[in-house]
């Protein structure tokens, strides 16, 4: 049997709330490999979600590998990697890779009273700057940094605006 040289291969993977799922095809888009894993995730009172980066990356690192190891292909073939987000989740980390917010859904309300006074202070600008009247990332940010502080808006309306 002849060796291919162009042979690559795809991996998709979808970051859920619930599971995380990998899957590679290759560029016929036949699967070559799947692995789906339980998410890890609290939701310790209604309107909270806690999801921790270190854990979430755990097991997408593990899913990744799984589904290559089921696959048996080489992953030195592996050209593409993508991602899907649940819900709108969103995290953040600092200019060292250092977590300063962990994985946060739209499910997670607790950054709402932030959005609201986000868009009181900076509606218009946020609209026409994003194409949205939702501010998501930023609230967010506050809302894990901090307690509920309106100085936070100040200072965030007079350095951003």
């Amino acid at each position: 049997m002849k060796a291919q040289k162009n042979v690559f291969y795809i991996i998709g993977v979808d970051l859920g709330v619930s599971f995380v799922k990998v899957g590679i095809y290759d560029i016929e888009g036949n699967c070559k490999g799947v692995t789906v894993k339980d998410s890890p995730g609290d939701y310790p009172k209604p309107g909270v979600f806690i999801q921790k980066n270190e854990d979430y990356m755990k097991v997408v690192l593990d899913s990744l590998k799984e589904a290559v190891e089921k696959s048996g292909i080489d992953n030195s073939k592996v050209e593409v990697i993508g991602f899907s987000g649940a819900m709108g989740g969103a995290t953040g980390v600092d200019r060292k890779w250092n977590v300063i917010a962990n994985w946060s859904i739209v499910s997670d309300t607790r950054y709402y009273p932030y959005v609201v006074e986000m868009q009181n202070i900076a509606g218009e600008q946020i609209l026409k700057i994003s194409g949205t009247n939702f501010p998501f990332f930023a609230p967010k940010l506050l809302c894990h940094q901090t307690p509920y502080n309106s100085f936070l808006f100040s200072e965030f309306q007079r350095t951003v605006f």
